[in-house]
C-alpha cells in the first residue's frame, strides 16, 4: 500500500486510543480525494483536513464548487451548463454565450480557444478541495502551525542524537524514541508553564480558531 494511503488508518488509530481531533494536518504526500473524503465523512473521524495539493497545474482554484448541487461557478459568477462523466472525474462545460464576452477570458486558464468556452475537469480530489468549509486564510494558518509542530523532530535529530539508531532491533529503537521524546516533551511542558510557549499561536487566535 502506498504510504500516503495510510493516513485515515492512522487517524482512526488515534481516535480509538481516545485522542480525537478536529483538523488533520498533513503534507502533500497524503494528497488524494479518497483521503479527504474518508477524513470528512467516515463516522469514526468526521474531521476537516488541511493537505496541500501534490501537483501545481491548478485551474479550478478560483472556481466555486457546490457539492450539494454538483454545480461549478466561475469567478465571474457564471454557472457551468452541467457535468459530463470522465475517467478522471467530471468535465464541467460553460456556455459559449457566457464566455464569448467575458472580461476575464484572456486570463482564464480553463478557456479553450478551439471551443470558445471554458471547460474544467474536476477530479474527486479537486471537488473535495473546493468544497472545504475551512476558509483559506485559516487553512494557511493551520499549515504554517504544522511546521512549528514538526520542528521538534529536527531538535531530536540535531540535539538529541535521533539522527541514527543507537541500538539494533525495532524494540530497542522504540525505547530510544520513547526516551528521546519524553525528554523533549518535558522540556516543552516546562516552557509552557513558564509562559514561553503559547498554547494557541497568535496567527490562529486572530482568526478565531479554537
Amino acid at each position: 500500500m502506498p504510504y500516503g494511503r495510510i493516513l485515515p488508518k492512522l487517524l482512526k488509530g488515534e481516535a480509538n486510543r481516545g485522542i480525537p481531533g478536529e483538523v488533520a494536518l498533513a503534507d502533500a504526500l497524503y494528497d488524494s480525494g479518497t483521503n479527504r473524503q474518508i477524513i470528512r465523512q467516515d463516522p469514526a473521524l468526521l474531521m476537516q483536513e488541511v493537505i496541500p495539493e501534490d501537483h501545481r497545474a491548478v485551474q479550478a482554484e478560483h472556481f466555486h464548487y457546490d457539492d450539494k448541487t454538483n454545480t461549478l461557478t466561475c469567478p465571474e459568477g457564471k454557472v457551468a451548463i452541467g457535468p459530463s462523466p470522465h475517467a478522471g472525474g467530471q468535465f464541467f462545460y460553460f456556455s459559449q454565450k457566457d464566455c464569448r464576452h467575458c472580461p476575464s477570458q484572456s486570463t482564464c486558464p480553463s478557456f479553450s480557444q478551439r471551443e470558445h468556452r471554458a471547460r474544467l475537469l474536476l477530479s474527486l480530489d479537486r471537488k473535495m478541495r473546493l468544497s472545504s468549509p475551512l476558509p483559506k486564510p485559516l487553512q494557511k494558518a493551520l499549515f504554517r502551525f504544522r511546521t512549528t509542530v514538526e520542528r521538534i523532530y529536527g531538535k531530536a535529530k540535531h540535539w538529541h542524537g535521533f539522527s541514527r539508531a543507537r541500538y539494533r532491533g525495532r524494540s530497542r529503537v522504540a525505547v530510544q524514541a520513547f526516551l528521546t521524546f519524553l525528554v523533549l516533551n518535558a522540556k516543552k511542558a516546562l516552557r509552557i508553564k513558564e509562559g514561553q510557549c503559547p498554547l494557541k499561536p497568535p496567527g490562529l487566535a486572530a482568526l478565531g480558531y479554537g
